[in-house]
């Protein structure tokens, strides 16, 4: 197998996450336990018109039959 690198989105500022403990966003993550959710958010230079609504995915799901 050869692994290939994919750039996916280019030209960002930033990139920020956030967790959440099931009451508020944290923007570090310290738990040995996995976080409820977590928020990807992209920001891009001021000058950019492009726009990209937060990511929420949640790492912990029930277990399936």
């Amino acid at each position: 197998m050869t692994l290939r690198e994919t750039v996916l989105l280019d030209h960002l500022d930033s990139v920020t996450f956030g967790y959440w403990d099931g009451t508020k966003w944290m923007d570090q993550w310290h738990s040995q336990a996995m976080p409820m959710l977590i928020r990807v958010s992209l920001h891009f230079p001021e000058d950019d018109p492009r726009h990209w609504p937060e990511i929420i995915v949640s790492p912990l799901r029930e277990t399936l039959p």
